[in-house]
């Protein structure tokens, strides 16, 4: 499959802009694969250290103050931070792709002051690391990838809380880290038990003796095949669903033949703020797609946390059922679903107009069904 894209190299799931650093992203989700991302036993740290210690995800300790007001945020976690915490105000800044993102979504409707947030010049690919700027501002937690963190642990910065372990249902263990790193326990616990009780209830509901059908996650604008993640994979196959690209790597310049020769029934389009359902139905090379003729290209929902972790895990599962299999139109009541869930994870009170623009009403009234399961 690999032999039939043009250029192909193994890419991180967001764009940094250096291969190297792709590279290594890419081995260290390899790695955590191999382990199972569990937390192992970490050194035992010194007891005159100043601060709370507190085991990061790699089951390492560093020292934190009781209350964290100061973070700075360098992996791609920033929302599953602040919904943990409910709160954007104790985030001091973050990498600049983390905050373009987050205006590509509805993070930026319920936290609105987060698109203002301070962008440090740490950055990945070809900016160097600014190790100045965390000793000069000297923030009370500085949330990197563990594969990173060495760059900091050896001028000896104390506060690094080291995350790894990014998977689609691995990111309930991102909430459990940081419930214990700002002393939010009681809240990521929360969290994570709704989350799986929805899951739960969601497959109960479920079941369909309708044929499977398959589909592929592009996006880059659709210049690349998103394998998702292997508990993802696993999950849709329990709905009758098959993710075609579940065997790719993630990869750019993705070539037109590879496309065609998988022919997916069904196209999303990952909402990275790149890729278009019109643009789609308008490339003359896709028009032999059986996802176009059929007009079956649905642009994802984008929420605060991406449609990833235990609070939008549900919904977007629940989406793409619908969409599979629309004669099931009793799990399709998504307005109220999403409506309830921002009500108890937020506090926030949706408008009809946020449920459409969360759902992409718009952009997908182009596509087969959409309006009939998910207009107001």
């Amino acid at each position: 499959m690999r032999s039939a894209v043009n250029g192909s190299k193994v890419m991180s799931l967001y764009n940094f802009g250096s291969n190297i650093w792709a590279v290594l992203l890419y081995l260290g989700f390899f790695l955590v694969g191999l382990t199972g991302g569990e937390v192992k036993p970490g050194p035992a740290y010194e007891s005159n250290q100043p601060g709370r210690p507190v085991l990061d995800m790699t089951g390492r300790p560093s020292f934190f103050p009781d209350t964290i007001t100061k973070a700075v945020i360098m992996a791609p976690v920033a929302w599953d931070y602040i919904t943990v915490d409910n709160t954007d105000k104790n985030v001091w800044a973050v990498s600049s792709f983390i905050r373009e993102q987050s205006g590509r979504s509805f993070l930026g409707v319920i936290f609105p002051d987060f698109v203002n947030k301070k962008t440090t010049v740490t950055f990945f690919g070809n900016t160097p690391v600014g190790l100045e700027e965390m000793y000069l501002e000297s923030p009370d937690a500085l949330i990197v990838w563990d594969y990173l963190s060495g760059i900091y642990e050896r001028v000896g910065y104390p506060g690094v809380a080291r995350v790894t372990n990014y998977s689609f249902e691995g990111k309930d263990k991102h909430f459990d880290f940081f419930g214990r790193l700002i002393g939010k326990t009681m809240r990521a616990d929360f969290l994570i038990k709704r989350g799986q009780a929805k899951m739960a209830a969601f497959l109960a509901e479920a079941q369909t003796t309708q044929k499977e059908v398959n589909f592929v996650v592009l996006t880059e604008g659709a210049a690349s095949i998103f394998p998702n993640f292997p508990e993802f994979n696993r999950t849709v196959k329990l709905f009758q669903a098959k993710n075609l690209g579940e065997n790719l790597i993630f990869i750019r310049g993705l070539n037109l033949e590879t496309l065609i020769g998988l022919d997916p029934e069904v196209i999303f389009l990952y909402n990275d703020g790149f890729s278009s359902v019109s643009e789609i139905y308008g490339r003359p090379g896709f028009k032999s797609l059986r996802a176009v003729r059929q007009r079956k290209v649905y642009l994802m929902p984008s929420g605060v946390s991406r449609m990833e972790g235990p609070v939008e895990r549900p919904i977007l599962y629940n989406w793409i059922f619908c969409l599979l299999h629309p004669k099931n139109d009793g799990l399709c009541s998504l307005r109220p679903i999403i409506a309830e869930t921002y009500w108890t994870v937020y506090g926030y009170r949706m408008s009809e107009d946020d449920l459409d623009q969360y759902l992409n009403i718009q952009e997908n009234s182009l596509s087969r069904n959409y309006k009939k399961l998910f207009a107001r």
